[in-house]
């Protein structure tokens, strides 16, 4: 659940931009990689809402509690035909989550544990800097650039997707 958070906050904001583009980017074009940055920045100072530099425990659990909110809105919007749909897609990930738990454990990997925000606190001082909170970000697009040329395209996308389901 919190790998889905953390790829939710880094790199899918929950709701998508009219047209379909996706934070207000649209997937089926490349991205560069001083695009995502942007963007990154962006997201970075919607979650640090003290605006001290940091994000904080609280400041993440306030964003979920406000991402569940708004799901629960759009979900009493939606007619029955459409929840089921979407209950039935979001069990199919869940599912698929945790055969990709078992199959990591069962292969050795360490469980990793604390959370988002242990997990990208580099320093573990109990909160996110801009550049701990950017080092993610750009690892996941450094993966994702199977060329290495600065620019996600859509068929690297598609095809990241793909190695991390298995």
């Amino acid at each position: 659940m919190t790998a889905g958070a953390l790829a939710l906050a880094l790199v899918a904001p929950a709701i998508a931009a009219p047209g379909g583009a996706h934070a207000g980017h649209d997937r089926a074009q490349p991205l560069a990689r001083a695009e995502m940055l942007a963007k990154v920045e962006q997201r970075f100072a919607r979650l640090d809402t003290d605006r001290d530099g940091t994000i904080s425990a609280a400041e993440m659990a306030a964003h979920r509690e406000a991402r569940k909110a708004a799901r629960a809105e759009r979900l009493a919007a939606m007619s029955a035909e459409d929840k089921a749909r979407f209950e039935a897609r979001k069990e199919a990930r869940r599912a698929a989550m945790q055969e990709r738990k078992a199959a990591r454990l069962a292969a050795g990997e360490p469980r990793k544990k604390g959370g988002w925000l242990a997990r990208v606190d580099a320093n573990g001082d109990g909160a996110v800097t801009r550049d701990e909170f950017a080092a993610r970000a750009l690892l996941r697009f450094d993966r994702m650039d199977a060329d290495k040329n600065g620019t996600v395209t859509p068929e690297e996308r598609k095809a990241s997707r793909r190695a991390a389901r298995g």
